[in-house]
């Protein structure tokens, strides 16, 4: 019994400075939203949700490798290999700089052809990409800065990038109705998150130095090894196309809502922010999840993760009640935070009104997929994903097809159609015992 409780207090010591982050993370997203919402209108938001499908490919390419090192790392701390570490965190700030400049250039030139291609109106195509321009260039900034942080947490310290994420929020929406009302509109943003993020990186290769020498940028180890780089393609290649199936998805659900007209695109973008919201307590519990699974792993203490799971059912109790009293209780009142036109607000609380459910499974999912990446089975993630994918898709094709549903309720419910489907594959595959096998 004491050694159940000694989990579950270390769960929730690592949950709430979790919860916290990603809070700041989305309290960043969420009143920069407000800002372009009540300063520029449903024009800007519209111009930021046609930005999203690119920006999601973007955070799934710095997801996936950070991911995949961060699993190494605590399975390294794990089993008390500190050198090991110091020789991938070289490798990994090597290999993140090198990506990172040539996936900035890629974007920054077909940018122009994915927004044609998502049907972008013609009135916002200029400031949409202008705002995409500026947030590429900040990718390489973001892809180190994230690295670090998350090794940090893999060693158990999820307080310091707390910190981080504190002093980045700060300068961010401080600044960013300055920018917009000296002129810089949507572009403002942008250009606030690049300085923001910057500035951070530079305190946060400071601070790590200083607390973590294994974790440090030291040329000695800046290497891209073989034996590393297989491994970090083994685990992160997998999360990296699941991650950006889920962005064509959302490039496809995009496209409808565009032809939906304006009051479609910027409802379906304030629908989007409150997915950002409830994703706070269930990407804290994935994170949890995975550093504890990937500890467990490299301590060889497979029994333990079964443990660890049952514990985290048990947290996410209470976010599920809250997701379902926000979305199906007083759904106006939030979606009227963002926007002020009535017509926006009652398409966005239509949508939410079948995606809802999507979100009271979220928890769990989110959960569940961070067990498969902290056993590093990261390609039962991506076959999951392909499946709930293509099903959504045609569930999508089916009911526009049908002509009588509207264009909302359609993405509503194949966004519940893939949650649905990704929660059972997820779920057949814990209880399969699958994972035991062949653990990196």
């Amino acid at each position: 019994m004491k050694v159940k409780n000694s989990l579950i207090n270390k769960m929730i010591s690592l949950l709430f400075p979790l919860i916290l982050t990603n809070t700041l993370n989305v309290l960043t997203y969420i009143i920069n939203s407000i800002w372009i919402g009540k300063l520029i209108g449903e024009n800007g938001i519209a111009v930021i949700t046609n930005c999203y499908p690119m920006t999601v490919i973007l955070s799934a390419v710095i997801s996936a490798f950070v991911s995949a090192i961060s699993v190494i790392v605590s399975q390294y701390y794990g089993s008390k290999d500190s050198e090991s570490i110091k020789h991938i965190m070289g490798f990994g700030y090597l290999f993140s700089f090198i990506l990172g400049i040539l996936i900035m250039w890629i974007v920054i030139a077909f940018s122009e052809a994915f927004l044609r291609l998502l049907g972008t109106p013609k009135h916002i195509f200029g400031d949409t990409k202008i705002y995409l321009l500026l947030y590429v260039i900040g990718f390489v900034v973001n892809f180190v800065l994230l690295l670090i942080s998350e090794s940090v947490r893999a060693l158990g310290n999820v307080k310091l990038p707390l910190i981080f994420v504190g002093i980045e929020t700060i300068l961010n929406i401080g600044s960013v109705p300055i920018f917009i009302l000296n002129g810089f509109g949507t572009a403002g943003v942008a250009v606030a998150n690049l300085i923001a993020k910057m500035v951070v990186l530079v305190l946060s290769i400071v601070l790590v130095r200083k607390k973590y020498s294994i974790l440090k940028l030291d040329k000695r180890y800046l290497r891209i090894r073989k034996v590393h780089l297989k491994r970090v393609l083994q685990i992160g290649v997998p999360i990296m196309l699941e991650q950006c199936i889920i962005a064509l998805v959302i490039s496809l659900e995009t496209s409808i809502s565009n032809k939906a007209g304006i009051i479609g695109n910027a409802a379906y973008g304030v629908a989007i922010k409150w997915e950002q919201v409830f994703l706070v307590i269930s990407q804290s519990l994935q994170t949890v999840i995975t550093i504890l699974v990937g500890q467990s792993v490299g301590r060889k203490e497979l029994s333990q993760i079964h443990v660890i799971l049952k514990n985290g059912i048990k947290l996410s109790i209470f976010p599920i009640g809250l997701i379902i009293l926000i979305t199906f209780g007083i759904p106006e009142f939030f979606c009227g935070i963002f926007i002020n036109n009535e017509n926006v607000i009652q398409v966005a609380v239509q949508y939410l009104s079948v995606a809802g459910f999507a979100y009271i499974l979220m928890p769990v999912r989110m959960m569940l997929n961070g067990f498969i990446i902290g056993t590093a089975h990261t390609r039962y993630l991506l076959f999951s994903s392909v499946i709930a994918s293509g099903v959504e898709i045609i569930v999508m094709y089916i009911l526009l097809h049908i002509g009588c549903v509207e264009s909302m309720i359609v993405l509503a419910f194949s966004a519940l159609t893939y949650v649905i489907i990704d929660t059972a594959f997820s779920s057949a595959f814990y209880f399969s015992g699958l994972w035991k096998k062949k653990l990196i």
